[in-house]
């Protein structure tokens, strides 16, 4: 429904652009638009489903890679984009998502509300305010994602299930990485 998408994403300007001024550095589309995405995105989520999310979420991979492969500029850390659409809306919609389920929804949203109380917040704010509400293996993440530029290459090489007594199931994976 890209009506309600783009309804969501709007209203969530009102907080992330218009409520919420950012510092004109680098990294301020963080603020602007990335975080209006993942506001876009909560919105549907609650609307339709968290599989629905899943699937817009592939679609933003595949955005991703494009635009990285077409772009005749470097990428840039997601903390220090400016001009790059593919990295404050598609890539962003991945990692913010991704902090969403690493931290959990309302730790999420404790540090993102935190950040708000700032004035004129940037991206590097956004990531200190997530260190705040994070363990350590949880900030080596929330710096690898923010402040690097990373793709994983996964692959799974084999899988085996056998059903318990209890019928729940016992899995074995081997992923190559």
């Amino acid at each position: 429904d890209l009506v309600a998408r783009r309804v969501a994403h709007e209203v969530a300007h009102q907080w992330f652009g218009h409520r919420v001024y950012t510092a004109d550095v680098e990294g301020a589309s963080v603020i602007v638009e990335s975080l209006t995405k993942y506001s876009e995105l909560l919105v549907v989520e609650r609307m339709r489903s968290r599989g629905h999310v899943r699937q817009l979420l592939e679609i933003e991979l595949d955005r991703y890679l494009s635009g990285r492969a077409g772009d005749t500029y470097a990428e840039v850390p997601l903390y220090k984009v400016d001009d790059q659409p593919y990295l404050f809306y598609n890539k962003a919609a991945i990692v913010l998502f991704g902090l969403r389920d690493l931290l959990g929804q309302e730790t999420m949203d404790r540090a993102i509300r935190s950040m708000m109380q700032g004035s004129r917040p940037t991206s590097l704010d956004l990531v200190r305010h997530l260190h705040a509400v994070a363990n350590v293996e949880q900030r080596a993440l929330i710096d690898q994602w923010m402040r690097e530029i990373v793709l994983y290459d996964f692959r799974i090489d084999s899988a085996q299930a056998s059903r318990r007594a209890d019928g729940r199931y016992d899995v074995m994976v081997r992923i190559e990485a």
